[in-house]
C-alpha cells in the first residue's frame, strides 16, 4: 500500500495509491487552487483542519484567502512527514493510531471556544484511498464539536456560580497551609464500587503510605475507620458540598486541597485547613495576584482524579497508587456506598422509581464522562505509567486502563510499600487569614475592572470578563468575525460585576 510518486504534466510532483491519483496527473496547483474557491464558510475560521491533504498543495491557496487562520494538517501516511513543515501543526493518523489520542491533542491545541471558529476540510483523494480512516476520524470531529458544545454550555451556565464559589473562598478561609514534600507512597481514593474491596487493606496498612481522597470518597473511608491525610475538591457544583459535609458533622479536620471555583461550605472553608490550588488561570490568578495568598499548582483535568493523579506526582518522589478508579459503569451502584449523593437520591425511590430502575439507567453503556476520564488515563506517557498503578482485587473484574498497571491486593504483594523516612508533618507554612483584608483587596480590584470596561472596553484584557459574563455572545461574536464588542455584552458584564461588587462591599463592611 505504498504511495507511487511521479511527474504530472505541469512539472510538479503528484502522487497515486492503489491506482487512485491524491493529485492532479495534469495540474497540481490549479486543482487546489480550485478545491480552496469552492470552499462556501460563512465565518471566519480560527483554525482550519484539513484531513489528507498529501503533498499540500492546498496550503498556498489556504493562506492566501485565510491569513489568520492556523492550518493544521492530519495524514493518513507517514510518507507525507516531508512536507508537515508546510503546516502550523500537523498529525498522522494511521491504521496503528489511536482516534482519542489525536481527538484529545486537537482539543488540546484549539480548545473549546475557538472549536464553534474551526473550518473542517477533507481532500476528497485521500478521503477515497482511506475510507475507514476517513470515516473514523470524521466522526471524530463530531464527538469533538459535541464535546466543545457541552464544555461550552456548562460554562455558560455556571460560570456565575464558579465566580460566587470564588467570591465565597476568598473571603471565607481563614487557616491555609502547604503539602510537605515527601518519599512515601500516596494513596488517591476515588469512589468506584471497587473501593469497598480495598477498605480493608487500606486501614491494615494505614501507616505504610499518605492518603489523598476524592471528596466523594470521604464518606465510605471515615465510616470505616480511616481518616486520609488530604481531601481535594474541585467540583463547583452545589453536589460537591454534600461529599465534603460528613467532615463538618463528625468534626474531622483535615487539610483540604481546592481551587477557588470549588463549592465548599463556607463553614469548612473557615473551620479547616486549606491548601489553596490554583489553575493559573482566570479569575483566580488575578485574585491571588492581589490577595498575595500562597498556592499550590493544579492542572485542570474533566476528573478530579486526574488534578489529583499529578498533584501527587509532585508530592512525593514515590509511587502513587489508586483505589475506587474503575472508570466503568456498575451493574449496581456507580459508587462505593455509603455515598453523600446516594442518600439524597434514594429519598425519591418508591413503587414505581424504583432503586433498580434508578442504577440500571446509571449503568447503561456509552457514558461519555467515563469514557472522557478513561481517555486521560489511557494517554499519558511513559513517566506516568512508571508510578502511577492502580490497586485492584481479582474479584472486582474491572475492565484494564490502557498503559496502567494494576496490582491485585488480594494477592499479598510484600514490596508494595518500602520502608522510607517519609515525613512527621504532612504540612508547613501555615498562614492565618485576615478576612476583612481580603475582601478590602477583591472589592477595590473589581471596582478597577468595572472602570477599565466602561473607559476601555476593547482593551483584551477585560475580554476575560465579558466571556465570564456573556460567553455564548461573545462566541458567536468573535465566530462572525466582528471586532468590537457589542453594548449588549458589556451591559451583562457590568451587571455581573455589580453583583459581585455589591456582595464583596457587604463581607468587606
Amino acid at each position: 500500500m505504498s504511495i507511487f510518486f511521479k511527474e504530472s504534466k505541469d512539472g510538479s510532483l503528484t502522487c497515486s495509491k492503489d491506482s487512485i491519483s491524491l493529485h492532479s496527473s495534469f495540474n497540481t496547483k490549479k486543482e487546489a487552487e480550485r478545491f480552496v474557491s469552492m470552499i462556501d464558510v460563512s465565518y471566519l475560521p480560527s483554525h482550519i483542519i484539513i484531513t489528507g491533504p498529501c503533498i499540500g498543495y492546498t496550503e498556498h491557496f489556504l493562506r492566501e484567502r485565510f491569513p489568520q487562520s492556523q492550518i493544521i494538517s492530519i495524514q493518513y501516511s507517514d510518507q507525507f512527514n516531508k512536507y508537515n513543515s508546510k503546516w502550523d501543526k500537523s498529525f498522522l493518523f494511521t491504521e496503528g493510531s489511536d482516534v482519542n489520542i489525536v481527538s484529545d491533542e486537537l482539543f488540546s491545541l484549539i480548545g473549546e471556544e475557538k472549536l464553534f471558529s474551526t473550518l473542517f476540510l477533507s481532500w476528497k483523494p485521500s478521503e477515497k484511498a482511506w475510507p475507514e480512516l476517513a470515516s473514523k476520524l470524521w466522526t471524530s470531529f463530531k464527538d469533538l464539536l459535541a464535546k466543545a458544545e457541552s464544555i461550552i454550555s456548562t460554562r455558560n451556565y455556571f460560570n456565575k456560580p464558579w465566580f460566587i464559589n470564588t467570591l465565597n473562598f476568598f473571603t471565607s478561609i481563614q487557616n491555609i497551609c502547604h503539602p510537605q514534600l515527601t518519599d512515601k507512597p500516596i494513596i488517591i481514593t476515588a469512589s468506584g464500587p471497587s473501593l469497598s474491596s480495598a477498605l480493608l487493606f487500606l486501614k491494615k496498612n494505614r501507616q505504610s503510605y499518605i492518603l489523598l481522597s476524592a471528596s466523594s470518597s470521604i464518606l465510605p473511608l471515615i465510616e470505616n475507620g480511616i481518616i486520609p491525610d488530604y481531601c481535594i475538591s474541585t467540583d463547583g457544583g452545589w453536589w460537591a458540598k454534600k461529599h465534603l459535609e460528613p467532615l463538618l458533622r463528625k468534626g474531622i479536620s483535615i487539610p483540604l486541597i481546592v481551587p477557588p471555583e470549588a463549592a465548599v461550605p463556607k463553614e469548612i472553608l473557615s473551620f479547616m485547613p486549606i491548601i489553596p490550588m490554583s489553575y493559573n488561570d482566570f479569575p483566580d490568578n488575578l485574585f491571588f495576584k492581589q490577595t498575595g495568598i500562597p498556592f499550590i499548582a493544579g492542572e485542570r483535568n474533566g476528573t478530579v482524579s486526574g488534578t489529583a493523579a499529578l498533584l501527587a506526582l509532585s508530592i512525593t518522589s514515590g509511587k502513587v497508587f489508586f483505589c475506587g478508579l474503575d472508570l466503568s459503569s456498575a451493574k449496581e451502584y456507580q459508587h462505593t456506598q455509603p455515598n453523600a449523593l446516594e442518600l439524597i437520591n434514594s429519598k425519591n425511590d418508591c413503587r414505581i422509581k424504583t432503586l433498580e430502575t434508578r442504577c440500571s439507567a446509571a449503568s447503561l453503556p456509552g457514558n461519555k464522562a467515563l469514557t472522557i476520564y478513561r481517555n486521560w488515563f489511557a494517554s499519558r506517557n511513559d513517566t506516568f505509567y512508571n508510578r502511577v498503578s492502580r490497586l485492584v482485587t481479582k474479584r472486582d473484574k474491572l475492565a484494564k486502563i490502557p498503559h496502567m498497571d494494576d496490582i491485585f491486593i488480594d494477592e499479598n504483594p510484600t514490596d508494595l510499600f518500602p520502608v522510607t523516612s517519609g515525613s512527621s508533618s504532612l504540612v508547613t507554612n501555615k498562614i492565618k487569614i485576615k478576612k476583612s483584608k481580603i475582601a478590602k483587596d477583591i472589592y477595590h480590584l473589581l471596582k478597577n475592572v468595572k472602570d477599565e470596561i466602561e473607559t476601555n472596553p476593547e482593551k483584551t484584557y477585560n475580554y476575560d470578563w465579558y466571556r465570564m459574563a456573556a460567553l455564548k455572545d461573545l462566541i458567536h461574536e468573535e465566530r462572525s468575525g466582528k471586532k468590537t464588542i457589542s453594548p449588549e455584552i458589556i451591559k451583562k458584564t457590568r451587571v455581573f460585576l455589580d453583583e459581585a461588587i455589591s456582595k464583596i462591599y457587604k463581607i468587606g463592611n
